[in-house]
């Protein structure tokens, strides 16, 4: 494994992920950060510094398992709260119903500073997800740990990543929580109104009786 990455480091002058799994005959960069525990230690091994942070490769399984326990956690919620019953999809990041997306959760890390004229900014990998609403953590500034959630609507624009500032939150009309119990409350009051939407536009109207007029007797009374 080792020899096969020196090599590529001498013929293209640097490695990186996307390099590397674009390269015959070398391994997948998840092989490198298993095989070594992360791909910082894999460059390390063949002497390259890399000039790339290589920190958001190595908790990228940390974060995927975050995803799946939030989704998991809000999946039980529901099925308590509102009576639905949500599954999981392949990915386990996201809940559906009845094959409709219901509400995906993904991880936006925060970019590196560009200065005091410039607010912060997240970038999160949206996958090939296209409905259903996007929950997303926001990470701090150093990418260890949950700073605050966004709830974006499934009204925005499709593409592969969602980018995330002050500006672009007003833009895409998405909403800021604290906390995940906030993001889940959220969540539950919107999937309580559709459900009674749905509900109420199932049921039939019952059909209105004219009021009737009481009967009469059609026979006069005998006179004596």
């Amino acid at each position: 494994m080792l020899l096969r990455l020196r090599l590529t480091l001498r013929r293209r002058g640097k490695l990186n992920s996307r390099i590397i799994n674009s390269t015959l005959g070398l391994n997948h960069v998840s092989s490198y950060v298993k095989h070594f525990g992360s791909l910082r230690k894999a460059y390390a091994l063949i002497r390259y510094a890399s000039p790339r942070d290589c920190d958001w490769i190595d908790t990228r399984e940390l974060w995927v398992s975050e995803q799946a326990r939030h989704a998991s956690e809000l999946a039980e919620v529901l099925r308590t709260d509102l009576g639905l019953q949500p599954e999981l999809d392949l990915d386990g990041i996201g809940l559906d119903i009845r094959g409709e997306r219901l509400v995906s959760f993904l991880v936006a890390r925060r970019l590196a500073h560009r200065g005091a004229d410039h607010g912060p900014q997240w970038k999160a990998y949206r996958r090939q997800i296209s409905s259903g609403l996007l929950a997303v953590m926001r990470l701090d500034a150093a990418n260890r740990a949950i700073e605050d959630y966004v709830l974006l609507p499934p009204s925005l624009r499709a593409g592969r990543y969602v980018w995330l500032s002050s500006d672009s939150l007003r833009r895409h009309r998405g909403a800021l929580y604290a906390g995940k119990d906030a993001l889940f409350g959220a969540i539950k009051a919107k999937f309580a109104r559709t459900n009674h939407a749905a509900l109420t536009r199932s049921v039939p109207l019952s059909k209105r009786t004219k009021p009737s007029r009481p009967k009469t007797n059609g026979s006069l009374g005998r006179r004596w």
